[in-house]
């Protein structure tokens, strides 16, 4: 375990002393304006998190549709995910995984301090099931009554905030938002919380 450790905070040192050599220092004129230019570049991402009773993982594409002088602005940002339920359920019959494909919409706000932003947008999507189930009896929510079980794809919408931090060519986020269920057993439908990492492409 010291071992992993001690390789985690030396591939952070070796990052960070890499990227300390090509940018300029915090928080300079120069090093704001690099980040502000970032804040306004598409990027690629990864999320994973919870939707529901299920554990989700995902990647996304951040097109940014409009953006203001100040730097707020609309994005678009496409995705496509799974949501495997939970993975202990697989022994009992519930493994019942979800596929989503649909984009998000959210309207971001300026960069602060050259560090972070916050956003808030809505989502649709449709969720495919790979493999449906008809049995009404295997449902995440047994007080709830599972209608259609035997259907295999579903539309549906969500809301969401989030928080994004920023560094040299990527940026960090926290997102938490409700969202309803694509799958007959319930089991996506709820709170969500999710995490991830964009790449910038410039």
């Amino acid at each position: 375990m010291n071992r992993v450790c001690s390789l985690i905070v030396l591939v952070f040192s070796l990052s960070a002393a890499s990227a300390s050599a090509t940018t300029p220092a915090f928080p300079s004129p120069e090093y704001l304006d690099l980040m502000k230019r970032q804040s306004e570049s598409n990027s690629i991402g990864y999320a994973l998190g919870t939707g529901g009773h299920g554990s989700v993982f995902g990647f996304h594409f951040n097109w940014l549709a409009v953006t203001l002088d100040s730097g707020a602005g609309l994005t678009l940002r496409p995705m496509t995910r799974f949501n495997w339920g939970r993975m202990a359920d697989t022994e009992g019959g519930l493994f019942d995984p979800v596929w989503y494909n649909g984009a998000q919409l959210f309207w971001r706000m300026p960069l602060q301090r050259g560090l972070f932003r916050i956003y808030i947008g809505l989502s649709g999507w449709v969720g495919w099931r790979p493999s449906p189930k008809g049995d009404p009896g295997k449902c995440y929510l047994p007080h709830t009554d599972c209608d259609d079980m035997d259907k295999n794809g579903q539309f549906a919408t969500g809301a969401f905030s989030g928080i994004e931090f920023f560094m040299p060519g990527r940026s960090y986020f926290i997102e938490a938002g409700s969202q309803n269920a694509t799958n007959p057993n319930k089991m996506d439908g709820g709170i969500y919380l999710k995490a991830g990492s964009n790449f910038f492409t410039h």
